[in-house]
């Protein structure tokens, strides 16, 4: 297989399915999806439990402790070359992990890669409103402003980096640009975008964006 899909999650019921069929929806067949629970008290496990009946590619794990933790713990328990994280609320265009994998393994310098997204309310609904990140030339000093990558639901990364240089478990604001700054400049690796628009980025105030910082603590 090529692809690890880290799927953290916490009370995202109401989302959670549309997130797991747009990645049933690949058109790179070859993944695994782990979704890491924070100790969902809605019907999220068992929503994911009835996907994994279905899907073995699905499994279902639960860890306490926050977002960073969720993430760090899918990476170590990842399988495959490279790994995708997809926050439960957000969703994959059909050639979203081929077109981001393709890049990868064309430049072995290349850590990261990542694309435009398009903004849509929780119904799935247009925005009308298209991302106009960076995606060439990325410099770690670009991070101090603004994340080109916009979302972690919008990397491919390769594992074994993401495991040398694991998230900082003790931040819950920002993690994801302390994180790949980090990479950048104790690593050297390189990280690049395609100006394809290959997510779509829920955008709401009962989603995951804030039901996974409720995990804090």
């Amino acid at each position: 297989m090529t692809v690890s899909v880290v799927i953290p999650t916490y009370n995202s019921a109401q989302f959670i399915e549309q997130t797991l069929q747009s990645v049933q929806r690949q058109t790179l067949t070859d993944w695994e999806a782990l979704i890491i629970d924070g100790g969902s008290t809605d019907e999220t496990a068992a929503i994911v439990a009835r996907y994994a009946k279905a899907d073995p590619r699905f499994s279902w794990h639960c860890r306490h402790g926050g977002v960073a933790v969720s993430r760090n713990a899918g990476v170590q328990m990842a399988r495959y070359p490279y790994v995708a994280f997809l926050d439960s609320d957000d969703i994959w265009m059909p050639e979203r992990l081929s077109a981001l994998v393709d890049p990868l393994n064309r430049d072995p310098q290349l850590a990261i890669s990542y694309s435009r997204a398009e903004f849509v309310h929780f119904d799935g609904a247009s925005m009308g409103t298209v991302s106009t990140n960076r995606v060439q030339g990325v410099r770690p000093e670009h991070f101090l402003a603004i994340n080109p990558t916009i979302t972690m639901s919008n990397i491919v990364v390769r594992r074994e980096v993401a495991a040398a240089i694991p998230m900082d478990e003790t931040m819950s604001y920002s993690e994801d640009i302390e994180w790949i700054f980090r990479l950048m400049v104790t690593g050297g690796w390189a990280v690049a975008g395609l100006d394809q628009v290959l997510l779509r980025c829920g955008v709401n105030t009962s989603g995951l964006s804030e039901q996974l910082y409720q995990m804090e603590g």
